[in-house]
């Protein structure tokens, strides 16, 4: 009788482990679950927001976007979801981070960056930036009136490098061969613009005698353009 009532209660214990390991494992299943799910949302007020996304859902398709394979169709649709709902969630198309000038999304081994600038009511200078295997592709445009037109970086950027040099740019330009290769540019603050020279150490190039590796820009709203504010040393990632 003994032994009858031993393997009922052995029983009884086998079973209640059993339930209680598949419990355990669904919810484990669902906070892993739920975490995927947050890593992968961004809330994102649309009414903050609404210039920088609003433009994105514009932009032509061979305006920055080559790279990243983003048609406007989807950018639209993906614009419309986030006036609607505030939120965005999607685990090929990522939003990395937005502000209310900048937003910047990667998928797969692409990393794509839009970032505007307003000049005047209805005008705006607009930065496309793709980072593709380590190398940036940055083209600048014009949105006037509605309207898109491209522009050459040069006239914007370009002639601020002049500010890191003491002595002559071909000596710097030895040390740096392909600088377009070599730069990282940060949009994230307001109405500012960093560019850098990656790989330039104020310890390695002490024979170049340069200010800097990275120039400050601020927009100049009254000449439409930007102005070079400081060059200082710093340490850029490009991702």
């Amino acid at each position: 009788m003994k032994s009858i009532y031993f393997i009922f209660f052995s029983l009884l214990l086998i079973g209640i482990y059993s339930f209680s390991s598949a419990k355990k494992q669904e919810v484990d299943s669902t906070q892993n679950n739920a975490a995927l799910i947050e890593n992968d949302t961004m809330k994102i007020d649309y009414g903050q927001h609404k210039e920088l996304l609003d433009i994105l859902a514009l932009l032509p398709d061979d305006y920055g976007v080559q790279q990243f394979n983003w048609p406007q169709k989807e950018r639209m649709a993906m614009v419309e979801f986030i006036k609607k709902e505030n939120y965005w969630s999607d685990s090929i198309i990522r939003i990395e981070q937005i502000t209310p000038q900048m937003i910047q999304l990667s998928k797969q081994n692409v990393q794509w960056t839009l970032a505007i600038y307003q000049f005047q009511e209805n005008d705006y200078f607009l930065v496309t930036d793709e980072n593709y295997e380590g190398k940036e592709d940055v083209q600048t445009f014009n949105y006037i009136k509605e309207q898109f037109s491209p522009t050459k970086m040069v006239n914007y950027f370009e002639e601020y490098f002049d500010e890191l040099h003491i002595i002559p740019e071909d000596f710097c330009m030895e040390i740096v061969p392909d600088p377009s290769q070599r730069r990282h540019y940060d949009f994230t603050e307001k109405d500012l613009v960093k560019i850098s020279l990656i790989d330039v150490k104020k310890d390695e190039l002490s024979i170049a005698e340069l200010k800097g590796n990275t120039v400050q820009l601020n927009v100049n709203r009254e000449k439409r353009s930007f102005d070079a504010d400081s060059t200082y040393w710093s340490n850029p990632t490009q991702k």
